[in-house]
């Protein structure tokens, strides 16, 4: 039987992993549009990278093998750097994204607390509402854009993007979903603030989360509350049978005073913006198809496409700037997590699989493995669903040097 000694975890080291996780994502996420500022998530990550990496190297962390999809695809598009001039300028903000949520994992693992995490995800979204409130907007302070083009009756906040806002709303509302037990009113808060985002940001990619995740909340008593299934069920089918009726004839007529909805049945005027991203997909895959194993290079779709701006589709920019390997390497992330997560109890697996199809559908818009919100998720969802199935005898050493024995699950790795 193999055997593996774990010393007990330094009280005074958790607390300042949980300050530096909490401080990671509350920067990470909350102030992404302030320069200057949104450069603290680069040092909250760079330090808990270290104090992670230290406790690592100590024996004192354990990491899993879940952490082996991250850090290959991190350490290829490092590779993708040489290939293309301006891909340097990515690093910076890769590390952020990738060594800093990558941490976060290591630190969960182990033990750091995924509600003060979300919590932090919590503050940085309701930071960005009480700046609205106050007549703060990070992309008319600092933006170097023509303000007022096409972000008129839009606002992010502290975070320097309309979407960014309405993204990582759903973000965090999904996370608390799937990863808390209990702490009800902090999901209500979380759910309720994709609304709020929505309005606010007038995001489509928003809007789009918040249906998944509205019909998510809808359908989950049918699986899940059994007691009250008929009652709800029929209580369910009026309500679909008044919304067809009245629904859509409200939405056409009414709907255009919310702007997100108003961007979106825009789409069918023939907009303009929604155009441009078709064309963008359309010259992506005939770039892909010209150099489909490689890529050219990180960062590369907004020049060699001529147009000077990335692709707005996050499958049309790994197949270009990496090829069909950088592609790959970011979505095994996704299958690894479906694949493990039926080993999850019912209605965490029932969570982790709607927020698969929420992080999947923002694809369609977004570049997302750029995204600090999205990395983080999926970095979380790897924690969440790995696998711990190796049994073994653990030995735990008390500070008085006795060692006591138990029957344990031995870590993947170290």
């Amino acid at each position: 039987m193999d055997t593996k000694v774990v010393f007990p975890k330094s009280n005074k080291r958790m607390r300042t992993i949980n300050i530096l996780c909490f401080s990671y994502v509350l920067t990470a996420i909350g102030l992404v549009g302030i320069p200057g500022y949104s450069r603290l998530a680069l040092f909250f990550g760079l330090l808990l990278s270290i104090v992670v990496l230290l406790g690592v190297l100590q024996r004192r962390l354990r990491v899993g093998q879940w952490i082996i999809l991250p850090l290959v695809f991190y350490t290829y598009a490092i590779a993708l750097a040489f290939e293309s001039p301006g891909g340097w300028g990515d690093l910076g903000p890769l590390f952020t994204v990738w060594v800093g949520s990558a941490a976060v994992g290591i630190a969960v693992q182990n033990g750091a607390s995924k509600k003060f995490i979300i919590y932090a995800g919590a503050v940085a979204i309701l930071s960005s509402f009480i700046a609205n409130l106050y007549g703060f907007e990070a992309f008319n302070e600092y933006s170097t854009m023509e303000t007022g083009l096409f972000l008129t009756g839009r606002a992010s906040g502290l975070m320097g993007n309309p979407n960014y806002l309405a993204i990582a709303a759903g973000t965090f509302a999904f996370l608390s979903l799937a990863l808390l037990k209990g702490h009800t009113k902090l999901k209500m808060v979380l759910s309720a603030s994709c609304f709020y985002a929505v309005i606010l940001s007038a995001s489509r990619k928003g809007l789009a989360g918040l249906m998944i995740l509205v019909v998510l909340i809808l359908l989950y008593p049918l699986f899940y509350m059994p007691k009250f299934r008929k009652k709800y069920v029929v209580a369910l089918t009026v309500v679909a049978i008044g919304l067809a009726i009245f629904g859509v004839g409200w939405i056409v007529s009414y709907g255009v005073n919310l702007d997100a909805i108003e961007r979106t049945l825009a789409i069918s005027r023939g907009e303009r913006s929604f155009e441009y991203r078709i064309d963008y997909i359309k010259m992506g895959w005939d770039l892909f198809l010209a150099n489909p194993v490689l890529g050219y290079g990180l960062d590369s779709f907004r020049v060699v496409s001529g147009t000077g701006q990335y692709s707005h589709n996050n499958f049309i920019e790994l197949l270009v700037n990496g090829g069909l390997i950088f592609f790959l390497l970011f979505y095994a992330h996704y299958f690894v997590i479906i694949k493990n997560a039926w080993a999850l109890l019912a209605p965490k697996r029932y969570w982790v699989f709607g927020f698969s199809v929420f992080l999947l559908a923002q694809d369609m818009a977004m570049i997302s493995y750029q995204s600090r919100a999205i990395v983080l998720a999926l970095i979380l969802l790897l924690v969440e669903c790995r696998k711990t199935q190796k049994k073994g005898l653990t030995v735990t050493v008390s500070t008085s040097g006795i060692g006591t024995f138990k029957s344990n699950y031995l870590p993947e790795i170290l």
